[in-house]
């Protein structure tokens, strides 16, 4: 890539003074993916964002469960979130400081948010996922309503 060099001088009653640009335009030139850092995640990245969402959830959903199983799921994510040594890549404290998340703060949050649930300050349940909205009815295929009603059999199947 041509460069754009200018040179300018200047002589008049005794003060002189020169004056040389650089380069203007030179070989190097800087994208915006060199300048922005990324912010897509490594597959490993959402693995590791997946575990501690899913250790998070477990905690939050089973805590004060009544039943076995939902006690000891609760029980499990609760060692696992509030474990204090490093006991390997999965844990608490290399997936947390992988992802760049404060662990401390975090362990002060789920703390906070199980002593609210203790006391009856938690905010409510996040309901369930429905799959047909309230106000329509699951119906059955018009043909098969109209066989029906008039009193036959459906069609098909195995005649005994």
């Amino acid at each position: 890539m041509n460069s754009i060099e200018a040179t300018a001088s200047h002589n008049s009653g005794g003060s002189s003074w020169t004056f040389e640009e650089e380069p203007v335009l030179s070989g190097d030139v800087l994208m915006p993916v060199q300048f922005y850092p990324d912010t897509s995640a490594t597959p490993c990245q959402r693995l590791l964002a997946a575990i501690l969402e899913d250790a998070i959830r477990c905690f939050q959903k089973n805590c004060g469960a009544k039943g076995i199983r939902r006690r000891i799921i609760f029980h499990e994510a609760k060692l696992w979130l509030f474990e204090r040594r490093d006991s390997g890549f999965t844990s608490c404290l290399s997936v947390c400081e992988t992802l760049g998340i404060d662990v401390i703060q975090l362990r002060r949050y789920l703390r906070k948010w199980k002593l609210n649930q203790n006391a009856g300050l938690a905010a409510p349940p996040v309901g369930r996922l429905r799959l047909v909205s309230p106000d329509r009815q699951i119906t059955q295929p018009q043909a098969r309503v109209s066989r029906l009603a008039r009193g036959r059999k459906p069609s098909g199947g195995m005649r005994i």
